[in-house]
């Protein structure tokens, strides 16, 4: 046993020495050796090592001796114990946590896991190998069933970005950095929510528009969606969904926050439909209209890849209006004060129409009362030439009942009596009702009711 080991330390040694990193490394790091530095980030430095038993290349994460805070700690360790929840062929396999003692005595944490040999970006990695549209959309496809299998045990990884989804020599995607992840189960919940209040966690360009919010519960699910989205936009077009190079971290979120992303077809014409569609609804500011799942993106994506109908629909006009009205409530703002203006100044003058109007109709009833009141005056006093004239001069929209009692008390023959010349100004009917008199100033007529005539 103790021949083995001493073997496997040589061998150590034997891949230490012919590391070309000229950089100072550590000598060991628990029981693995580090023979290249691969890179660092925010928390930590990850090296390329051996391990002796058994023996093969792994990544090792080890926590920056400067980060000794108990927040940044427990950040790190978490990440260890999430990473021991995921086992699938898309997500970079955790092989051991342990830690060791720094000179200043004390422990710095390390996680051991599986090493992506040659791994590049994803990006990177099919510019290079130059895929088609679908050999992109099938590689996207397994990383959202990785993404999923997190989903399914509760772990969302929030940074999801192409560094992130790192691409081998046999060309499997794997998922790597958990370390801003969230686990959803209600006792780890409880402690990662503790970290986060008023934190920006996550790489601005690919993250999703409640990221840079201040409230840590509105993220879900969802989160990843949007950010496997800006991912799989930047593989089929070379370019992000926003224009932010060179920009500030306020134009950034301003811009993910408030600017529509841009549509494929913008950058490619050939990108336009059903691709289009999906990532539109993968990029949707408002988490409600996004993919519920990182499982639902990959059923609309093979729905695509097998000329299938999609269940993306492209936004209503209704949702793009009020999108637009978000974007520019300035001009919103003013066009709807222009608007109420407006409004009221149509309201104010159709008022004084109707009111004018009611006065013109008031004066046109009060002379059609007057005109009535005069018939029937006119009939008292036996004057049916003068009750005829007043009748007839009364508007025929406002005549009723009143008017058609009026209009019979007079007989179409008394009313003409075309035997007078000039006005009649009295009638009388003679006993039984056969013959009627009428006069006018200078004259006289005795009418025949039967025969009409005089």
């Amino acid at each position: 046993m103790e021949a083995r080991q001493k073997a496997a330390r040589r061998s150590l040694l034997v891949a230490r020495n012919a590391s070309t990193d000229e950089e100072e490394l550590p000598e060991s790091i628990g029981p693995y050796l580090p023979y290249r530095k691969m890179g660092e980030g925010g928390m930590g430095i990850v090296y390329a090592a051996r391990q002796a038993d058994p023996p093969r290349n792994i990544a090792l994460k080890v926590l920056r001796n400067s980060l000794t805070s108990r927040r940044v700690r427990r950040r790190f360790e978490s990440e260890g114990r999430i990473l021991a929840r995921l086992r699938h062929p898309s997500i970079a396999q955790i092989y051991g946590v342990g830690s060791i003692s720094n000179p200043a005595g004390s422990t710095v944490p390390y996680i051991a896991m599986e090493l992506v040999e040659g791994g590049r970006p994803i990006t990177r990695y099919v510019t290079e190998r130059n895929l088609t549209r679908n050999e992109k959309v099938q590689l996207a496809l397994k990383v959202i069933d990785g993404i999923q299998h997190g989903h399914q045990r509760a772990v969302i990884h929030r940074d999801l970005k192409p560094a992130n989804i790192l691409i081998g020599h046999e060309g499997t995607p794997k998922i790597i950095d958990f370390g801003v992840a969230r686990v959803t189960t209600p006792d780890e919940r409880a402690v990662s929510l503790q970290t986060e209040t008023g934190q920006l966690l996550g790489t601005p360009q690919y993250m999703s528009p409640e990221q840079f919010g201040v409230d840590p519960h509105e993220i879900d699910l969802r989160t990843d969606v949007y950010s496997i989205g800006v991912v799989l936009f930047e593989m089929l077009s070379g370019e992000l969904p926003y224009h932010l190079t060179g920009t500030s971290m306020l134009a950034v979120y301003q811009a993910i926050r408030d600017q529509p992303a841009r549509h494929l077809s913008s950058v490619d014409p050939s990108l336009r439909g059903d691709l289009e569609t999906i990532l539109d609804k993968a990029l949707s500011k408002e988490r409600e209209r996004r993919y519920p799942s990182a499982s639902a993106l990959g059923a609309d994506l093979r729905r695509y890849l097998q000329r299938r109908p999609i269940e993306a629909r492209p936004p209503s006009a209704r949702y793009q209006l009020r999108m637009f009205a978000r974007r520019h409530k300035a001009l919103v703002s003013a066009i709807a004060a222009g608007l109420l203006v407006t409004l009221i100044g149509l309201v104010t003058s159709a008022r004084f129409a109707y009111l004018a109007q009611q006065r013109a109709v008031d004066a046109l009833r009060q002379a059609y009362r007057g005109n009535l009141f005069a018939a029937g005056a006119a009939l008292e006093s036996g004057d049916l030439r003068a009750a005829e004239r007043y009748l007839e001069t009364a508007p025929e929209a406002l005549r009723g009942w009143e008017w058609r009692y009026y209009k019979n008390q007079i007989p179409r023959e008394v009313a003409t009596l075309h035997g007078h010349e000039g006005d009649v100004i009295s009638v009388a009917f003679a006993a039984g009702g056969k013959r009627l008199a009428s006069a006018e100033r200078d004259a006289i007529r005795l009418w025949d009711l039967e025969t009409r005539r005089w």
